[in-house]
C-alpha cells in the first residue's frame, strides 16, 4: 500500500511539474519521507482541503480523490502525512514512519 501512495504522489506531481524528487531522512526514531516538485503548489485556498475527497486544485483531469486515499492508506497504518508548499515554490507531501515496524 506505501508503494501504492508514493506514485499515486509522484504521477501528481509528474502532471503538474517538470521535475519531482523523493527523498527519505531519519529524524529519531522515524523517516521522514518527501514528495516535492517545482510546479506551481497548492493554492492557499484549497492548501487546507487537499486531503478531502473530491478536492481539486485545478482542471487537470484528475478525480479529486489520490491525495484523500493517500492520506487514508497513511493514517490506517498509525502514519502521518501532510501538505505544504515548499519555500520556492512547489508542492511538498511529507509521510512519517517510525524506523523499525511496530510489535503489532
Amino acid at each position: 500500500m506505501l508503494r501504492q501512495v508514493l506514485e499515486t504522489l509522484a504521477r501528481n506531481g509528474t502532471a503538474r511539474a517538470s521535475q519531482v524528487n523523493l527523498t527519505a531522512q531519519s529524524v529519531g526514531k522515524h523517516v521522514i519521507i518527501e514528495i516535492a516538485d517545482n510546479g506551481l503548489g497548492f493554492g492557499e485556498n484549497v492548501l487546507p482541503f487537499v486531503f478531502d475527497r473530491f478536492r481539486r486544485g485545478d482542471s487537470l483531469g484528475s478525480s479529486g480523490l489520490g491525495l484523500a486515499i493517500a492520506k487514508k492508506v497513511i493514517e490506517a497504518h498509525g502514519r502521518t502525512i501532510t501538505a505544504s508548499n515548499g519555500e520556492n515554490g512547489g508542492a511538498v507531501v511529507a509521510i512519517t514512519l517510525p524506523l523499525s515496524p511496530d510489535p503489532r
